[in-house]
């Protein structure tokens, strides 16, 4: 095991390793679920204790993910203000369903 890897998984008794080991999978899942780069960033602080040699030794993570992007719809407004599906200032086409009846085409010559 790497020096970084056994130093992460002191910190909180293994649960940070834990959490990393999570936020790395969900950002895996969201860049391949919405095609675009994901990015987690470890930052580790070493800094001297007050005595005897020791080191503290701090970590913080952060994760970007994709935004998904925002849904939308087309719709109309009337005069009133109020939103339709079709547009209110059209009149509707009344459409009927044509005969079926093939006449065979008929060859000169």
């Amino acid at each position: 095991m790497s020096n970084i890897t056994r130093t992460l998984a002191h910190i909180d008794r293994g649960a940070y390793l834990s959490r990393l080991d999570d936020d790395l999978t969900n950002a895996v899942k969201e860049a391949q679920e919405h095609g675009k780069a994901a990015s987690l960033t470890i930052k580790v602080t070493v800094k001297p204790a007050s005595r005897g040699g020791a080191l503290q030794i701090s970590a913080e993570h952060t994760v970007k993910t994709p935004k998904p992007a925002p849904a939308d719809v087309l719709l109309f407004a009337d005069d009133a203000g109020d939103l339709h599906t079709s547009d209110p200032r059209q009149a509707a086409l009344e459409l009927r369903q044509v005969s079926s009846d093939v006449t065979p085409i008929k060859t000169v010559g």
